[in-house]
């Protein structure tokens, strides 16, 4: 191979948005404290829609159309997450002062609140996968998109949750621990199961969390049988 080809498929490679990314990252990274924030800040200000020099993301995060990323002040973003938006405009925006925790992927057009609280392993596919034709490979069908998914500010998902599209979570929502969400929720209502149901409110003075405690008794009973 000539050192001219060569030179051709490098810039070529370089031309692609995301992997100019991965390699600001990772030259930035390996330099530590010798790249000051302000370099990181300005290098992800380039790539990012929006880009705040108060938002953090963790090491080995994985996005895709980073144009299409909109991060607002104080978003965190932590270790392994991954948000693949689509090529729309504005596809994915994070409000201020939210946090997504490790290894949570966010899918397709998504809008989040402020002060939105995403625990780990938690799926948010906002578009899915055509499949009513049955004479033809579903992977062949195109997309099945139904509007995307909306959050509202305030929201709390517990940890491997899954959010499918077109669903949107009023303010306050409580998305229980392993919840399958595939309605919309209104304000404050508390979560669980699958497919998610309402098991309470906010502000109704009432415990959920009793509806999922197993009483003293029980717990003896079931020692002594064992």
């Amino acid at each position: 191979m000539s050192f001219a080809r060569m030179t051709r498929g490098i810039r070529k490679f370089l031309q692609f948005r995301y992997f100019r990314y991965l390699l600001l990252e990772r030259v930035l990274r390996s330099a530590g404290d010798l790249v000051p924030k302000s370099a990181m800040f300005f290098g992800r200000k380039f790539f990012f829609g929006e880009f705040h020099w108060s938002t953090s993301i963790g090491p080995s995060c994985e996005f895709r159309q980073l144009k299409n990323i909109y991060l607002a002040r104080n978003v965190m973003i932590n270790l392994g997450a991954v948000i693949h938006a689509p090529d729309v405009a504005r596809a994915v925006r994070i409000g201020e002062r939210s946090q997504i925790n490790p290894y949570t992927v966010i899918y397709g057009t998504v809008s989040i609140g402020k002060d939105v609280m995403i625990a780990p392993h938690v799926m948010i596919a906002g578009g899915g996968h055509a499949h009513q034709r049955i004479d033809i490979p579903m992977i062949a069908q195109g997309s099945d998109f139904k509007g995307g998914i909306v959050i509202a500010d305030d929201v709390w998902i517990g940890a491997n949750s899954v959010i499918v599209d077109g669903v949107s979570l009023g303010t306050g929502v409580i998305v229980a621990a392993g919840a399958v969400v595939t309605k919309s929720v209104e304000a404050y209502a508390i979560v669980g199961g699958v497919p998610a149901m309402v098991i309470g409110h906010r502000g109704d003075g009432k415990d959920i969390t009793s509806r999922f405690h197993v009483p003293d008794a029980a717990v003896a009973q079931d020692g002594e049988q064992a």
